[in-house]
């Protein structure tokens, strides 16, 4: 970890994602994001409806 935010700084990077997964939240945050959180909406509404 220490490794790829060092590698970062050198890179002058603005995001420091290290990992494969993470790198490709970063880059395709924008088209997950309605999925993630239909996703969450779902579990949220599956919780209450036990409760």
């Amino acid at each position: 970890m220490a490794v790829e935010i060092l590698r970062g700084v050198r890179k002058k990077s603005f995001v420091i994602a290290p990992g494969l997964e993470m790198t490709l939240l970063d880059k395709l945050h924008s088209l997950l994001a309605p999925i993630i959180q239909w996703y969450m909406d779902l579990i949220v509404i599956k919780t209450l409806k036990k409760g």
